[in-house]
């Protein structure tokens, strides 16, 4: 025991020496599918013997050798201050087709931080403190203060109070609505670096009697601001409302939770919110731009059949009106958008804030007793921000505060080229993507690129057999009939095997998968009938067995079969995400029961089709889970007749699990 101590006390003592090796840690990011990655906000967790890394001496560079400001989060420190374990932050950005690489150094305990030039600042005011970069500013509550006397909540300071524009103008004011008595508040910044600046602002609230909750009344807003960046990334925690009406979701296990059952969506006044107006001398816009699936009224505008265009409408401040909501998700309700952009159209210069939901995953939209109607298992969209117009004039939002969570974003930004006559795929709504949906801080995780091990065609047919599938379809004239009317590449190149129909038939795929690529890192998630949990999955099975069969070929280069197992493995991993089908508990409908039954067959079909991808046996387990004939059995069986949706047993027999995830396992 005491040889073993007095190792430990030298390790330390030699990693505290000034001259122990600074460690270094590589991080390589790169593109698969040919798309840029702009100024995206990275993290990578490390780990550091002692003396290894000091906050203030580590560096990072990248591959040109040019020193990258840095940020650790989340610190745990060796007892001789050192770096044992953190989350470092930085900004990359990687070209299409393209690596890159960062490394840090860990440097020496007497080094001092490189400083860096930064539009970032975050500047201390009397009881506030402004978070900027050269694109966006917000003012928000500093300080921390407990009331003797418990206060009415306008009383409180608000927690966001104002939003700086591009011209510097200030505009907007902030408010807390709720009758629970506020005993205190506590504003405190969390982050203070070269990359962010984070402030988490926390209010208490006078514990009612007879309060059904194990923790007392609060709510909590985080507000972070990154460098070079045009938005404030916010987040909400709160549990306002009453807890006889708002709860958690409740599932009977684990499985319950994972299949379909009747929803209904229940947006809402409550007394519950946190408000902010937007509009003021210096910022009066006339018109809005919405993504979603419809509207209640022509003149909210007319949305796009499928969701594939802004939607926008002229303001009119004629009286109080409710406009829209705003959530990381829609689903197919009136009035419900992804994104509200706000701006005037007859300016060319015209200010422009734009407010849109990020990570639908992480929201919690509870739950609201009693089910109306009883047969309804789950009330959905419970949580989302209110936009309304009043005539007054006034615009503004409010962020029901009764139980749950919130992500979003505020973007501000000025015309001209943002917002434009182009309502598909625009700059705003690729900003989704960037901060919500797919930012490359997850996607770095993601394998896309793997040694092919697994033989082609798989899914149908014994691996590597295709002369058996071209067999199989000499004896059917019929199946011989109907590829050939297709008219396809594919097809001639099935039946006939030449190289130009080949070639023809792998480009085909390939376009097709850009332009689903094109849609998930350009549109919101959800949003019509691009990368939604309908027409998408359903997609995703044919195009999954064209890749087989194209894979098969031996007339296809190495480089060509990776391209496409890159592509097919990004979408199985879109699948996937929580983000593209938020869980049950984030308190989304996921439409009819088809759905997400559809999501289901794809992520078995793309593990299947994948099977030599390192996540390929996660999937699959997950797959016959869920396809397991007993849970399958408990999904509602719905009347067809009327058109609502169909039994899902149906739908497995489709999929064709059974037997062949057995055998690809």
């Amino acid at each position: 025991m005491r040889m073993v101590f007095a190792a430990a006390v030298l390790l330390v003592a030699i990693g505290s020496v000034e001259g122990t090796q600074a460690a270094e840690r590589t991080f390589t990011l790169r593109d698969h599918i040919n798309h840029a990655w702009s100024d995206e906000l990275v993290h990578y967790q490390v780990s550091f013997g002692p003396g290894e890394c000091w906050t203030g001496g580590a560096r990072l560079a990248d591959h040109t050798g040019r020193l990258v400001p840095l940020q650790f989060s989340e610190v745990e420190l060796h007892p001789d201050g050192s770096v044992a374990e953190a989350s470092v932050w930085f900004q990359a950005s990687v070209p299409p087709n393209a690596s890159v690489t960062y490394t840090l150094t860990g440097g020496k305990k007497r080094d001092k931080a490189v400083p860096h030039k930064s539009d970032l600042s975050l500047v201390k005011e009397k009881d506030s403190a402004v978070l900027a970069t050269t694109q966006v500013g917000v003012r928000v509550l500093l300080g921390e203060r407990r009331f003797a006397t418990p206060q009415s909540a306008e009383r409180v300071p608000a927690p966001l109070q104002g939003v700086r524009l591009r011209t510097g103008a200030r505009t907007g004011r902030g408010w807390i609505e709720t009758k629970h008595q506020c005993t205190g508040y506590s504003a405190v910044i969390a982050g203070d670096g070269a990359v962010f600046k984070r402030v988490v602002i926390r209010y208490s609230f006078l514990r009612p009697e007879g309060w059904g909750r194990a923790e007392a009344p609060y709510y909590q807003m985080a507000v972070r601001v990154a460098a070079g960046q045009e938005i404030a990334y916010i987040t909400e925690d709160y549990n306002l409302g009453d807890p006889k009406v708002y709860q958690p979701p409740q599932y009977a296990d684990k499985m319950d939770e994972a299949l379909w059952n009747w929803w209904g969506g229940r947006p809402h006044e409550t007394p519950n919110n946190v408000g902010f107006s937007f509009h003021s001398q210096a910022f009066a816009p006339t018109h809005a731009r919405t993504i979603g699936p419809g509207v209640s009224s022509p003149d909210k505008g007319k949305c796009a059949s499928g969701g594939y265009a802004e939607n926008e409408y002229p303001l009119k401040y004629d009286k109080d009106r409710f406009e829209f909501t705003v959530a990381a998700w829609v689903g197919w309700q009136v009035d419900q958008s992804q994104v509200y952009t706000m701006y005037s159209p007859e300016k060319p210069d015209s200010d422009i804030i734009a407010l849109f939901g990020c990570h639908a995953g992480n929201w919690r939209n509870p739950d609201m007793l009693p089910h109306e109607p009883a047969f309804i298992k789950q009330h959905t969209d419970t949580t989302p921000l209110r936009i309304y117009t009043s005539a007054k004039p006034d615009l503004f939002v409010r962020g029901p505060l009764n139980l749950g969570r919130r992500e979003w974003a505020l973007a501000v930004l000025k015309n001209p080229g943002v917002v434009t006559e182009k309502t598909n795929l625009t700059p705003i709504a690729a900003l989704t993507r960037k901060h919500g949906f797919l930012p490359l801080d997850k996607v770095k995780d993601w394998v896309l690129d793997w040694p092919q091990a697994a033989r082609y065609p798989r899914l149908f047919t014994d691996a590597g057999d295709m002369e058996s599938v071209r067999a199989r379809i000499k004896v059917l004239p019929r199946l011989q009939a109907d590829i050939r009317n297709t008219g396809t590449a594919w097809g001639r190149w099935l039946l006939d095997g030449k190289d130009e129909d080949l070639q023809g038939a792998y480009k085909g795929l390939m376009d097709r998968l850009d332009i689903e690529l094109g849609d998930a890192l350009g549109w919101p998630n959800g949003a019509g009938e691009r990368t939604s949990i309908n027409g998408y999955p359903w997609g995703m099975q044919e195009k999954s067995a064209l890749a087989d069969t194209l894979l098969g070929s031996d007339r296809l280069t190495v480089e060509q079969k990776s391209a496409l197992r890159s592509r097919m493995a990004f979408m199985a991993y879109l699948l996937r995400d929580p983000n593209f089908l938020p869980p049950r508990k984030a308190g989304y409908g996921w439409g009819s029961a088809n759905m997400p039954v559809n999501v289901g067959g794809a992520r078995a079909i793309t593990a299947c089709l994948l099977s030599d991808h390192p996540k390929s046996r996660e999937w699959l387990a997950d797959s016959i889970e869920y396809f397991d004939e007993r849970p399958i059995a408990r999904i509602p069986r719905l009347d067809t007749r009327n058109g609502s949706a169909y039994d899902p047993l149906g739908r497995r027999n489709e999929c064709g699990l059974g037997q062949r995830a057995s055998d690809q396992g």
